[in-house]
């Protein structure tokens, strides 16, 4: 199941969001905690930050080991849930100078058919838990948008990041 150099067998260990391997951060005002290669596998060894229980944790660990590392700024973190009670994962992109919530999803063009996947910031749900979901809304349609790589067409969403590996080979650079 791993991938990327993940291990599955790292020791049981009890996760805190202070561990070397997690790093704190804020998205839109709400704490959020990233873990680092090594945070990764203490997490599956423990699923939980300070005592408190990770969702969805083997599917976003494997995603995570897999895909995530080989792209810089793009990170997997939790959020705690409103009720506090469960960690709630997070695709994050560093924009150099804060961390903008996301949705990593593969997406087709309408016009050249061009399909790939994308970081798009603009998604009902997205902002949950946000401090105020209207500012971060706005200042995420603030981010530099991008069209499609073959044809320059908006596509769906606002796509501040486009997977370099599905670009067109003259075209290797976001």
């Amino acid at each position: 199941m791993g991938g990327a150099g993940c291990s599955l067998t790292a020791p049981e260990v009890s996760v805190k969001s202070t561990d070397q391997n997690i790093m704190v951060g804020t998205v839109d005002s709400q704490p959020i905690v990233i873990p680092d290669e090594k945070g990764w596998e203490m997490l599956l060894e423990a699923p939980e930050i300070d005592t408190i229980p990770v969702s969805a944790m083997i599917y976003v660990y494997r995603r995570f080991c897999d895909e995530f590392p080989k792209f810089p700024g793009l990170r997997m973190g939790f959020v705690l849930a409103p009720t506090g009670k469960t960690w709630i994962s997070m695709a994050v992109f560093w924009t150099g100078d804060r961390w903008q919530r996301v949705i990593v999803e593969t997406v087709q063009c309408r016009r050249c058919l061009w399909r790939g996947t994308v970081a798009q910031t603009i998604r009902s749900g997205l902002y949950f838990g946000a401090a105020n979901v209207e500012d971060a809304m706005k200042r995420a349609r603030e981010l530099p948008g991008l069209g499609c790589p073959q044809c320059g067409l908006t596509l769906l969403g606002h796509v501040i990041w486009i997977n370099p590996e599905d670009l067109p080979a003259s075209d290797a650079k976001v």
